[in-house]
């Protein structure tokens, strides 16, 4: 089970819009892992800390189990619905 991130170098909340409100990891995450209970907890986790899904889900089939890759990523503050606002 592996998880690859990329985000700025410079680390969370360093990506200018973030600001210190910004995500708990990268903006971007892959996560990869065999198909099963515990990779279906990881991305509702990260969907929990703020990530939305970016991209639909990838599964492949490595000779013995089926891998799945699901990458999210962190808003930025302008696509944040705003609380303010309301319905009219």
């Amino acid at each position: 089970m592996t998880e690859h991130t990329t985000g700025h170098p410079n680390g969370p909340g360093t990506h200018g819009r973030g600001g210190p409100a910004g995500p708990p990891g990268h903006r971007y995450r892959l996560l990869t892992g065999p198909d099963d209970a515990a990779f279906c907890e990881r991305v509702s986790d990260a969907l929990e800390e703020g990530y939305e899904l970016y991209g639909s889900p990838s599964v492949t089939f490595d000779g013995s189990r089926v891998i799945a890759a699901q990458a999210v990523r962190w808003p930025t503050n302008d696509e944040r619905p705003n609380a303010e606002v309301r319905p009219v």
